[in-house]
């Protein structure tokens, strides 16, 4: 039987670092954000950012008290434009 070789889609440096995989997972919503330019619904941002909205909204509550996010009616989430201006 052939050995079968599994490769990763991750590039090999980033495999050899340690980095916090929350982060990580949060990021995935900032990254959304700033690609969409615009306020988003939970709903919309959760599935760009390829996960579901009760996964995606503790990470928003927090953003939100960092002051990395501004919710907008208790509906749409932007980015702060105190933390990150429009040039």
């Amino acid at each position: 039987m052939a050995k079968t070789e599994i490769t990763s889609k991750v590039p090999k440096q980033r495999t050899t670092q340690r980095g916090i995989q929350s982060m990580e997972v949060g990021g995935q919503l900032l990254l959304a954000l700033a690609q969409h330019g615009s306020p988003m619904p939970l709903k919309d941002l959760a599935r760009d950012a390829g996960m579901v909205p009760a996964k995606a909204h503790p990470y928003l509550v927090s953003f939100n008290k960092l002051d990395l996010i501004v919710s907008l009616d208790s509906a749409f989430h932007s980015l702060s434009l105190r933390r990150f201006p429009r040039s």
